[in-house]
């Protein structure tokens, strides 16, 4: 993919296209680009235009234990039991936020999108498709940070190639 940028900030050209891999969440730069297949899992993309940084997930469960979030007994204090683990579009998120905390990211900055959530699984947990189960529970977790969507492409029954260029902010999504 070759990116067209008006005017002539060569910097936000990405140099370097990184594969992000289902149960991974990253924290990119201008010069990156990430890339990623999207069936039933989802991606919450949070990208700050001043910073030109990127923080974006590969979640492929609500949380654990298909929840809608964590048990009592998480011993986390942001109740969140997955220290690292990034499957879940729960504790991904929370990750993400912390993140970008450490690199001064303010979350008032951050533009915040969805992208994901196809029902391509005959699995239904509750009645409903794992994709619209971490469709609800990111849609719960980002509002109980009172943050809200920018963008939302979710839902469908197909997949979804997603490619996100850290320095400009723009995603393309390929049917």
């Amino acid at each position: 993919m070759t990116s067209s940028i008006s005017g002539d900030d060569e910097s936000i050209l990405p140099q370097r296209r990184i594969n992000l891999l289902p149960g991974q969440m990253i924290i990119a730069r201008s010069n990156e680009e990430i890339w990623t297949i999207l069936g039933s899992c989802i991606s919450i993309v949070l990208h700050s235009p001043f910073r030109r940084i990127s923080a974006i997930n590969h979640a492929q469960f609500p949380a654990p234990g298909f929840g809608d979030g964590c048990p009592p007994t998480c011993p986390r204090s942001c109740g969140l039991q997955c220290s690292s683990d990034n499957r879940f579009v729960t504790c991904s998120f929370e990750l993400m936020l912390a993140e970008l905390r450490k690199l001064k990211v303010s979350p008032g900055e951050l533009d915040v999108r969805l992208y994901g959530g196809a029902a391509m699984m005959a699995l239904k947990v509750g009645g409903n498709s794992v994709g619209e189960r971490n469709i609800a529970a990111a849609e719960k977790i980002v509002a109980s940070h009172n943050l809200s969507f920018h963008f939302r492409d979710v839902g469908g029954e197909k997949p979804r190639k997603l490619l996100h260029n850290c320095g400009t902010g723009e995603t393309t999504m390929i049917y």
